[in-house]
């Protein structure tokens, strides 16, 4: 005769909780994933559930307390219906501008100070 497991449904929600999955819950509990699967499975989802909440929850602390840039970013995307937009209009029409020299410096003065270096004439 088997000795009976000391399983319970408040277990398996604070296990779930930490994100252990239900081959890890029954590998702590001595039993097979199928008694946790069958017979705990609302327990499980509910600690799953209380999980991501605590991971959210300290989402926002970071993002609100402490000025997390990238968390609010990714928040607003996750929570707010935000995104990035992207130009796919095709309507290319910015303008690229290089710096010149300053008016109290000559061109050649300038060009040699930015120019890249020129190629040695063994390497063209």
């Amino acid at each position: 005769m088997t000795a009976k497991k000391n399983i319970n449904a408040t277990l398996v929600t604070k296990l779930a909780s930490f994100a252990l999955t239900q081959e890890e819950i029954a590998a702590v509990c001595g039993c097979c994933r199928d008694t946790i699967q069958k017979k705990y499975h609302d327990a499980w989802e509910r600690g799953q559930v209380l999980m991501k909440a605590s991971l959210k929850r300290r989402q926002f602390i970071k993002a609100l307390r402490e000025g997390n840039t990238t968390m609010l970013i990714w928040l607003g995307k996750q929570h707010l219906g935000q995104r990035d937009n992207l130009d796919v209009s095709g309507d290319h029409t910015h303008r690229y501008y290089m710096e010149g020299p300053e008016k109290t410096e000559s061109a050649d003065d300038w060009q040699q100070q930015y120019s890249p270096e020129p190629k040695s004439p063994t390497m063209q």
